[in-house]
């Protein structure tokens, strides 16, 4: 209802809502649906028996739907027979359909661009790029100085990341511009793992620290490039010990509020917790976040050659 009507009259209509919803007999052949992405605030009242008594929840696609998605949507387009759509929907987790479809019609645009006659897998991996990191920018130009920071501190990550057994998820390492960033170490993204364990955890955040550790053991000190890293390590270590309660410190308990990391994929806000609490929660975010620079730092200086040689 439009914002003009004032707070009284929006009310008035639900009820008038919930009262015709009552009024529904089984033989008026009448389906009422709803969607939202935020149930966690919707009104009691339009929960409650006899209105909406199914729930169904969307989820993102599975492997075998985004294969599915992405086949739906190359129809039509000059696809090459060559494309493994299976390869591209292991490329692809954590994609909504929207997501998907972009990827087709990005990589459309590349191959048109290059004139080819048919898109490519070269073409969809650069557009699964575009999808999850942006556009390359041609328009900056590194100094040696820079590509050489950025260098380390890419081949950190791809080091860390084999050191922790991740190595068959590394798919490209690159000092090409992309969003923020002055590089990108692409690892796989877990969108359908349903369970990761502290271990695994704590290990991504590891590979978030050791771009900054690279750059410290090789160039002296850290830049601003590690800016990405260090906020998405900081959301991480949140994770371990407010929302999923794996801190030995902190123990079993739920500090980070429910509903808005759940339906908005954002910084969860805290739950109802002491001042003590929560500078503890601080307090062992922090020490997470130091534990794993020490790992990756330790890891760095047993593989120095290898990181040099990358």
């Amino acid at each position: 209802h439009g914002e003009s009507g004032g707070s009284d009259e929006r009310e008035q209509t639900l009820n008038q809502l919930l009262v015709e919803m009552d009024g529904f007999e089984v033989s008026a052949g009448i389906v009422v649906i709803g969607a939202t992405n935020r149930p966690d605030i919707l009104d009691p009242a339009l929960l409650r028996p006899g209105r909406f008594d199914r729930h169904v929840t969307v989820d993102q696609p599975d492997m075998h739907g985004r294969k599915l998605i992405l086949e739906l949507h190359a129809r039509g387009k000059p696809v090459s027979s060559s494309v493994d759509f299976d390869y591209l929907a292991k490329r692809t987790p954590g994609f909504s359909g929207a997501d998907l479809a972009n990827v087709i019609n990005e990589a459309s645009l590349l191959a048109l661009r290059e004139k080819k006659h048919e898109v490519e897998h070269p073409e969809l991996e650069e557009a699964i790029q575009r999808v999850m990191h942006g556009p390359k920018r041609r328009g900056r130009v590194l100094s040696a100085e820079e590509e050489r920071r950025a260098a380390y501190h890419e081949s950190g990550h791809a080091i860390v990341a084999a050191a922790l057994g991740r190595a068959d998820e590394l798919h490209r390492v690159t000092i090409l511009p992309r969003a923020r960033g002055l590089g990108m170490t692409g690892l796989q993204r877990e969108g359908d793992a349903y369970l990761r364990t502290r271990g695994h955890l704590f290990g991504q955040v590891v590979i978030s620290m050791s771009g900054i550790a690279a750059e410290e053991i090789a160039l002296g000190e850290p830049s601003t490039g590690a800016e990405q890293d260090i906020e998405l390590a900081t959301e991480l270590a949140r994770d371990i010990v407010g929302r999923y309660g794996m801190s030995p410190n902190l123990g079993r308990a739920r500090l980070l509020a429910s509903d808005v990391d759940r339906f908005l994929a954002v910084d969860g806000a805290l739950s109802h917790i002491s001042p003590q609490t929560h500078e503890e929660l601080d307090e062992e975010v922090r020490r997470l976040l130091s534990a794993a620079e020490s790992v990756a730092r330790s890891i760095l200086i047993d593989n120095r050659a290898p990181l040099d040689a990358v």
